[in-house]
């Protein structure tokens, strides 16, 4: 038989099972009343309300026809002077910065051989002359030699 002095464990368990599913609840209201209850205790407080500027305007800079067309005029002469510079032969472009130096820039180097066109012409043409001759001395160094046929 059982004791009636002890209570049972299904009732213990029921009693610890309603204070937590309490405390979940209390702290469930809490959480959502806390400005509810703030108001209660303080009702002065005064709630500011969102309000929306509507006035406000972006503003978009556009660029001007003027602007374009030298925009667009800067862009041809960059892609020129990137066309000199890149259809150059490397002799006169070695030339250029033996005497000017190799901090210039494409912009410079092109004003340069732009401005001295026959002298750069002249160091083309000697240098053809220069490896036509080398060409010569290679062909005048090798030895002679006769294939003879033995039997």
């Amino acid at each position: 038989m059982e004791n009636p002095e002890r209570p049972n464990k299904a009732h213990i368990w029921a009693w610890i099972f309603a204070i937590v599913a309490f405390a979940f609840l209390a702290s469930m209201l809490t959480y959502l009343f806390t400005d509810k209850i703030d108001n209660l205790f303080k009702p002065e407080t005064v709630k500011q309300e969102r309000t929306v500027n509507i006035d406000t305007i972006d503003t978009y800079a556009v660029p001007t026809i003027q602007e374009i067309l030298d925009t667009r005029k800067h862009i041809k002469e960059y892609k020129r002077i990137d066309s000199v510079f890149l259809t150059m032969p490397d002799v006169i472009l070695i030339d250029i910065l033996i005497q000017h130096g190799t901090s210039l820039s494409n912009s410079d180097i092109v004003t340069i051989y732009e401005s001295n066109k026959e002298r750069y012409n002249n160091v083309m043409s000697g240098a053809r002359v220069q490896q036509y001759k080398d060409s010569l001395d290679k062909y005048n160094n090798t030895k002679d030699t006769a294939f003879v046929q033995r039997e």
